[in-house]
C-alpha cells in the first residue's frame, strides 16, 4: 500500500492513496489554516473507524 501527502500551503495538504483517491486536509482557521478540508486528527479517527 502506497500513500503520498503533497503540501499545498500553510496548513493544507493532500493526501493521494495509491488506489487514486485523494482528499484535501486543512486546519482551523485559528491554526492558519482556511477550514477548507479535513483535520488531519479528524482523518485519524476516521481511518482508525474504517
Amino acid at each position: 500500500m502506497n500513500a503520498r501527502i503533497k503540501w499545498i500551503q500553510d496548513v493544507m495538504f493532500v493526501g493521494e492513496s495509491g488506489s487514486g483517491h485523494s482528499v484535501v486536509m486543512d486546519g482551523a482557521p485559528e491554526a492558519g489554516g482556511r477550514n477548507l478540508g479535513f483535520r488531519p486528527m479528524e482523518m485519524l479517527l476516521l481511518g482508525l473507524g474504517g
